[in-house]
């Protein structure tokens, strides 16, 4: 049997989680937080998106290059 699901609407607003992967330690200035040293490994960062535009403006946000970083993942990402 083969399942199908249709494209989900990201147009929604609503809550989504960003899963990434830390290949190597680094430290990075995370806005004012400052100087972050950050551990190999996986991390998940949860955010919501009740703005315009719902989740799909939020993940376009987070896969676009960020030339102003505004939110603490923005610096990491």
């Amino acid at each position: 049997m083969c399942w199908q699901m249709d494209a989900p609407d990201l147009s929604h607003r609503g809550t989504y989680a960003l899963v990434m992967r830390v290949g190597a330690r680094r430290g990075m200035r995370i806005g004012a937080l400052g100087w972050i040293d950050i551990e190999v490994g996986h991390y998940v960062y949860v955010g919501s998106a009740l703005g315009p535009g719902g989740v799909g403006a939020r993940i376009a946000h987070h896969l676009g290059a960020c030339v102003r970083p505004h939110w603490h993942i923005d610096y990491l990402l």
